[in-house]
């Protein structure tokens, strides 16, 4: 892949990238194959941004670096909720590279049958420490929209024929919490050495937790779906609703706006 695809795929994302990043996704798209060869080119432009870059970021991380480090200590304390096999920062703020009026994006693995029980339980302790995000108060809060069964792949959510976006998204996530690394696992990587912690093993929980898990999806569903009504039928005719959101008993996906696609047709014009 050419430089200028990879530095065009950043400007769609809003993420000003380091030469360490652009090489990262630069392989990582070559490995899976992403690009069509209609889409290729050969000139490799973009030095400029590339020696700009670390300015711009090292301006962008001395803002938000005081309000992660503040709020890390929450993140780890949910490797004690039960059920939480993993907590994960993803999109902007993994890069660290957001503006400090943002929420922070949280994807949040939980055990075999404990998917919306882990959210019912993380979401009291986000009112509790008063960290939810509202539509009037976002700044700092944490955003609660992704929930998944940890032995459901991400991928199984990629639309067809092909998902670039959510295979970078999944390959950048930043891991706060974790469990032991696993080959045939690779949600369980560590993360880093300093920032990432276990996740407490609850091991009993998710046996004993299938039928209230069940009956909390139930009741979470029908509250999700009656709250969101109105734009839900206005997105469904757009045909966002299906992709944006998953509520089934193993993933609690409840991004309403999905803009996969949109970027995709934005890259592609970039590059074109």
């Amino acid at each position: 892949m050419a430089q200028n695809e990879v530095l065009a795929w950043f400007k769609v994302m809003d993420i000003v990238p380091t030469t360490a990043e652009v090489l990262r996704t630069q392989e990582l798209f070559d490995e899976n194959g992403i690009l069509d060869p209609d889409f290729r080119r050969d000139d490799d432009n973009g030095m400029v941004e590339l020696l700009e870059a670390p300015l711009v970021r090292a301006e962008q991380f001395r803002k938000i670096a005081p309000i992660f480090f503040k709020e890390i200590k929450w993140w780890h304390f949910l490797r004690w909720a039960p059920g939480v096999r993993g907590v994960a920062l993803n999109n902007k703020a993994a890069f660290l590279a957001q503006e400090a009026s943002r929420d922070f994006d949280l994807f949040i693995v939980a055990s075999k049958n404990t998917v919306w029980l882990v959210r019912f339980f993380v979401t009291i302790l986000a009112i509790v420490f008063n960290k939810r995000r509202t539509n009037k108060n976002f700044a700092g809060k944490w955003c609660l929209a992704f929930f998944l069964e940890e032995n459901v792949p991400i991928q199984s959510l990629a639309l067809k024929p092909s998902d670039f976006e959510l295979l970078w998204w999944e390959n950048n996530l930043l891991w706060l919490v974790s469990t032991e690394v696993s080959p045939s696992e690779p949600w369980r990587r560590m993360g880093h050495p300093t920032l990432c912690r276990r996740a407490f093993p609850w091991q009993i929980f998710s046996y004993l937790a299938k039928p209230f898990n069940y009956l909390a999806f139930l009741w979470q569903k029908k509250y999700f779906l009656r709250k969101n009504q109105d734009r839900n039928e206005k997105r469904e005719a757009r045909n966002e609703l299906s992709e944006g959101v998953v509520l089934t008993s193993q993933v609690a996906k409840f991004h309403t706006v999905d803009r996969r696609r949109e970027h995709l047709e934005m890259w592609q014009k970039l590059i074109a």
